[in-house]
């Protein structure tokens, strides 16, 4: 199935200072402990509303059971690192952990809502909308799904914070070789990316005679069935599946590239893709992306083709000032991934497919 995972070289060092807890120990019962003693309504009250608020969704109910205790412990270990602020990557389970904690110590959090975890299940999503929190959700499209769940009183409160690329690593290579068409694609292996649409206009690729290789990177739960595919259609000599790959790896597939396709299609149960990362880092290195025309695709990419365009006739990329450096003393919180101190971080997901 692909590569083994991979830890990406440039998260290692915040995976060293993450703060990892089991969900059940002796500390985690010792936190539940402190907190009925200092305020056993409050805590039970904490309990009651993430149960109430969770009713009617299996994933957020159970998952709220899952991880109450050991984020009472984060709660409590905040308390004593002085823990001024946290934030949640994520609007389902990690800003669930990021309201209990605000309700048993006050510390006030925001998160970031991504996509899907708005899109398909909005279970307390009002109730995350404290006036002491601020959600900042990736694109306008997700910030009226909150708005048009939350009311228009919320518009003020949430803001659209975009992703940027490092434009010192992501620059066009002048250098890349003769041979047959290079069609890159790098997508966790899960429905809503589309790799079945991409192998079958492969397959159609071959019948017209085209000469062309496409590299698939990535892993996921649906890399056999794509695997399948490419072997049922016999496609093994143009379609590799060549598993996850480290940043740096990846930097150098999208350098040797002719173009990055991502067949991104919403699936029944509402999941949509919103602005991927992967087509922005791609036109950084000045290739065209071949993309579905869905949610924010159409002129969302024309303003950055725009950008991209614009900034390659002032100066080159690799000598444009467009990374911001933000000095941040890391801490942090895990309920799977990385976290910061004095101010926390709450993270259920990684970037690509597997790696971390």
């Amino acid at each position: 199935m692909g590569r083994s995972p991979v830890t990406h070289e440039e998260a290692e060092r915040w995976i060293r200072r993450a703060h990892y807890r089991p969900f059940f120990s002796l500390r985690v019962l010792r936190a539940q402990w402190h907190f009925i003693r200092r305020d056993p309504a409050g805590y039970f009250q904490v309990w009651a509303e993430v149960l109430r608020g969770t009713w009617g969704s299996a994933n957020f109910f159970l998952g709220a059971i899952a991880i109450f205790p050991k984020t009472v412990l984060f709660a409590y270990e905040m308390l004593n690192l002085g823990i001024t602020h946290v934030h949640a990557h994520f609007a389902n389970h990690p800003a669930v952990a990021a309201l209990i904690i605000h309700r048993l110590t006050g510390i006030p959090f925001s998160f970031t809502a991504r996509g899907t975890d708005i899109q398909v299940d909005q279970h307390m999503l009002r109730e995350k909308l404290t006036p002491r929190n601020a959600p900042s959700p990736c694109l306008p499209y997700n910030k009226q799904i909150i708005v048009d769940a939350c009311g228009p009183g919320v518009r003020e409160k949430v803001h659209v914070i975009y992703g940027g690329v490092d434009v010192d690593l992501l620059s066009p290579d002048p250098s890349r070789s003769a041979g047959p068409f290079q069609i890159l694609c790098i997508a966790r292996f899960e429905e809503v990316k589309g790799h079945a649409y991409l192998v079958e206009a492969c397959r159609l690729l071959r019948e017209r005679g085209v000469a062309f290789e496409c590299r698939l990177l990535g892993n996921g739960p649906l890399f056999p069935v794509v695997e399948k595919q490419v072997t049922n259609a016999g496609l093994c000599n143009e379609v590799q599946l060549l598993g996850p790959r480290t940043y740096q790896e990846v930097v150098c597939e999208l350098q040797r590239a002719d173009t990055v396709v991502l067949p991104t299609a919403p699936t029944a149960s509402g999941k949509c893709e919103g602005i991927p990362n992967v087509l922005k880092e791609a036109m950084a290195c000045g290739l065209p992306v071949i993309a579905s025309a869905v949610v924010v695709f159409p002129n969302w990419w024309m303003t950055v083709a725009r950008v991209f365009w614009c900034l390659r006739r002032m100066r080159p990329l690799s000598q444009m000032p467009c990374s911001a450096s933000v000095k941040m003393r890391p801490c942090g919180v895990n309920l799977d991934g990385p976290a910061g101190e004095g101010s926390a971080g709450l993270q259920s997901k990684n970037q690509y497919g597997e790696a971390r």
